[in-house]
């Protein structure tokens, strides 16, 4: 026990790092170098999505939906995982897909305030 209190912790190597972060009108798409586990997690007013060992900038703004919804969101480093939240006044719901291009491995959330099919994004 003595031994751990005096080594030096060491820092979190990330397999993965976002390259790519673009804004679209009612969501986000972040690409990674590589693909990765990705955990959701939604609430009243609140979608997440967790991606695991996984490096980003945090940042943050705003979307204006289509309906005239304002929805914040956010990325943020959360230890070993890089998280992404959008949260609203009301409930939100969110779906994501990923895709493949020649460089990268991307996720694309959608938001909207009312509850869509999977088959729909």
């Amino acid at each position: 026990m003595l031994g751990q209190l005096l080594q030096p912790k060491h820092p979190i190597v990330y397999a993965n790092t976002v390259e790519q972060l673009r804004i679209y009108a009612d969501g986000l798409g972040l690409c990674l170098r590589e693909q990765t586990a990705i955990q959701v997690m939604h609430g009243q007013g609140t979608y997440q999505l967790l991606l695991e060992n996984t490096r980003g900038r945090s940042t943050r703004g705003e979307l204006l939906l289509a309906d005239s919804e304002r929805i914040t969101w956010r990325v943020e480093q959360q230890g070993s995982y890089l998280q992404v939240a959008f949260i609203g006044l009301q409930p939100i719901f969110g779906q994501w897909h990923t895709r493949v291009t020649a460089e990268h491995w991307c996720v694309d959330m959608k938001i909207s305030t009312t509850q869509q099919r999977p088959h729909e994004y």
